[in-house]
């Protein structure tokens, strides 16, 4: 066993009361409309910072994701189509089959998924060790709408089904 497994093993409970304190402060963070314009970030004072961050519709979580950092993919959020969040709109609210990260909705669609992101809330709460997991842990446990589930979460889950 390595020095990290042994680590983990041995503080399982604390790792796990870590974990749940972070998604109360996500949970309880300020939540913010997102508007489609490229000062978005700034204008709510995003910081530069690692950290994870939640969508919510009404106080349903809806996505969550982790980053290096926050104002850099909240700007990437604002892009068209360049994010997973909007082409999981595209694809789960507006049927759109062909959105990935290359192929830009019809601009028909475009509108509908802004108009359906400006209906969003998002939170965000700095976390320097453990934004993974977290991001992992929350899919998890909360199943947000737009989150496809990793490989290493699925394979997970069937190891404990087994």
């Amino acid at each position: 066993m390595d020095i990290i497994e042994e680590l983990v093993n041995n503080n399982q409970e604390l790792i796990d009361d870590y974990i749940k304190r972070l998604i109360e402060k996500l949970y309880n963070a300020t939540r913010y409309s997102y508007q489609h314009e490229r000062q978005w970030s700034k204008k709510n004072n995003v910081p530069g910072t690692e950290g994870v961050y939640g969508i919510f519709d009404e106080d349903k979580l809806c996505y969550v994701g982790e980053t290096a950092c926050l104002q850099e993919r909240m700007n990437d959020i604002h892009d068209t189509m360049h994010h997973t969040i909007r082409r999981n709109i595209a694809k789960l609210d507006f049927g759109y089959k062909g959105a990935n990260s290359k192929n830009k909705a019809d601009d028909e669609t475009e509108e509908k998924i802004t108009k359906r992101m400006e209906q969003l809330k998002i939170a965000w709460i700095e976390v320097k060790l453990g934004r993974s997991e977290l991001e992992e842990k929350i899919i998890e446990i909360k199943d947000p709408k737009y989150n496809k589930k990793t490989k290493r979460l699925l394979k997970r889950k069937s190891n404990k089904n087994s």
